[in-house]
């Protein structure tokens, strides 16, 4: 029981985008301790670490069996934080795979459960909902965007300047991107728990804007995690990392790389499904002619 509460500290506390491989042996380590020492609510967080771990390495075989056995556990045990998470997981690879009846009924099951949890930050459910919507549901993008750049533009924050950023230059907003980064430019990142998907924003805005030195800044971010998938924390899924890469990399003229990667991108995508993220990253690489 000690092992397992170890690895489960140490996976939190090393959690950023560099520390992947250590966190997949902890999540490992915390699962078998979890199991030998009888504790169903501890194995169903260690089936999670692994599932979150998976969706970050890209590998969909283990993320839906660990996510699986996570959920038969929280069902019989009534965990309802552990469903909850899986929700908000599935929500985000629903909208990825363009199933928005799928995502509706997942948001709505998160609904359901808030007053059965007890967790920091519960208020900002439906925020989260509407961003990552956002993103892969273009009806929505128009909506969502301004309610975002009114909210923010009364209480401006740092952790907000990404998704308002993102949904802006989802739409085109040029202009309002360029007038917040002229008010309050961007600060450098430190590696954490979010950085490939902020990274991921970066290389959005760069590409709206043309902006080289923004560019290049997103290639030394997400270079080291070629191959993942960008996320943020476990439940909001980004798409492929080496779409956002190789989308810095035309910008700052790499095309050849930039266009090999686009590739990779694409057939990890394909093999997730992300119907969405294809279309979006079609058009592109159509815009930026790689």
């Amino acid at each position: 029981a000690l092992r397992g509460w170890a690895a489960r500290a140490g996976w939190l506390a090393l959690w950023r985008s560099a520390t992947l491989e250590r966190r997949h042996a902890l999540a490992v380590e915390e699962l078998a301790a979890a199991r030998e020492s009888g504790d169903e609510a501890a194995e169903a967080l260690g089936h999670v670490a692994r599932a979150g771990t998976a969706v970050e390495e890209g590998d969909l075989e283990t993320w839906l069996a660990e996510a699986a056995a996570a959920e038969s556990i929280a069902r019989r045990r009534r965990m309802v934080y552990v469903e909850f998470v899986l929700h908000f997981v599935r929500l985000n690879l629903a909208l990825l795979e363009g199933d928005d009846s799928a995502a509706e009924a997942h948001a709505e099951a998160m609904r359901t459960m808030r007053d059965g949890i007890a967790t920091p930050a519960l208020e900002w459910t439906d925020f989260g909902v509407a961003y990552v919507s956002a993103m892969w549901r273009p009806e929505l993008a128009d909506h969502v965007a301004q309610g975002m750049f009114e909210f923010y533009s009364a209480n401006p924050s740092e952790i907000g300047q990404a998704p308002l950023l993102h949904v802006l230059a989802l739409v085109g907003r040029e202009d309002d991107v360029r007038a917040e980064l002229a008010t309050r430019p961007l600060q450098p990142m430190i590696d954490n728990w979010y950085l490939t998907a902020d990274a991921g924003v970066r290389a959005i805005v760069a590409a709206l804007l043309g902006d080289v030195a923004l560019a290049r800044s997103v290639v030394g971010l997400l270079r080291p995690a070629t191959g993942r998938m960008a996320v943020s924390g476990i439940s909001v899924v980004s798409g492929p990392v080496d779409g956002y890469l190789a989308l810095a990399l035309a910008v700052v003229g790499e095309r050849e790389e930039a266009t090999a990667l686009a590739d990779r991108a694409e057939a990890l995508a394909t093999r997730w499904g992300m119907v969405a993220y294809l279309r979006w990253f079609a058009e592109r690489r159509t815009h930026l002619s790689f």
